[in-house]
């Protein structure tokens, strides 16, 4: 059985592989990213984003270290003949290490790039692209700023196809009650890390996470399971106990059509336990909600 960690245990087990592997943070970096993009590529080839030769990609990278992922996909796809450009989103006025050090990579390759000065920058998806979200991953612990709300915005005004790296960003990895859904970015196809995240497993966030794959960076399974069963906060503990519980249904954000939370929800965790994961079948849609015209996950 694969354990669902926490933000903070999902960091310790990140450590954990860096001095016992060992790994560097960059190379890790690389190692994960790197994955992602070679799963893009697959889907890609396989047509699901459209016919090939149109499809462009526009990564929208933050400054933290989920944006340093969109950077790496950035320079791989570009390294493998992909039409890319890159949006960075300076929300910050510093980039971590890994970030900065990538950022300079693709400005050496002269990958089509723009870094935005504060304020809301003029964002318009092309026709053709799909979106790469990369601003924001497990590591939010607040709204996200205004200049990101409206980017998040505008890709939604697009509906474009969404390929989250790690987490919709906006999305918190434990609790998101009373989050405000302006501030979420509304992924197709989500691809996270080694273990799926608790918010992920929540069907009210369905329209945020979309269709979610699980992307393995070699952390230490064992070691995580010794961290313990995540431990959620009051608010959380009860409200996965009514999801799990409860026979109430819940309404998709779009169309009338309703589903069963509870079973839901004991769909999702036995395909977890299995080690079965959703995955995209047939063309990567611009909701969760288009994607098969059905339950995904039945």
């Amino acid at each position: 059985m694969l354990p669902v960690l926490s933000a903070a245990q999902f960091r310790q087990a990140d450590l954990h592989l860096q001095s016992t592997e060992p790994i560097s943070s960059i190379d890790l970096m690389e190692r994960a990213a790197g994955l992602c993009a070679q799963r893009i590529q697959e889907l890609q080839r396989e047509g699901h984003f459209g016919p090939v030769a149109d499809t462009s990609f526009l990564i929208l990278a933050g400054m933290g270290n989920n944006g340093g992922d969109g950077l790496v996909i950035a320079r791989l796809l570009h390294a493998g003949g992909i039409k890319v450009r890159v949006l960075r989103v300076e929300y910050q006025p510093k980039a971590s290490e890994d970030n900065s050090s990538n950022w300079k990579r693709l400005v050496d390759l002269g990958v089509d790039r723009e870094s935005t000065a504060e304020g809301s920058p003029e964002l318009e998806v092309g026709p053709n692209e799909v979106v790469i979200d990369a601003l924001f991953g497990i590591g939010l612990s607040r709204a996200v700023p205004a200049q990101v709300e409206y980017i998040i915005e505008r890709v939604r005004l697009s509906q474009r196809p969404v390929i989250a790296i790690d987490l919709p960003s906006g999305l918190f990895a434990d609790d998101n009650m009373g989050i405000e859904p302006k501030g979420v970015m509304r992924a197709s196809l989500t691809l996270t890390f080694e273990f799926a995240k608790r918010c992920m497993l929540l069907p009210e966030n369905d329209r945020f996470v979309g269709v979610w794959e699980i992307i393995p960076i070699g952390l230490d399974h064992g070691y995580c399971a010794s961290l313990g069963p995540s431990a959620p906060t009051a608010q959380t503990s009860l409200r996965t106990q009514r999801h799990l519980r409860t026979r109430a249904s819940y309404r998709r954000q779009r169309g009338s059509r309703r589903s069963c939370s509870a079973c839901h929800a004991r769909r999702i965790a036995k395909r977890y336990r299995s080690g079965h994961y959703p995955c995209a079948e047939g063309s990567i849609a611009h909701h969760a909600d288009d994607l098969s015209g059905g339950d995904v996950f039945s």
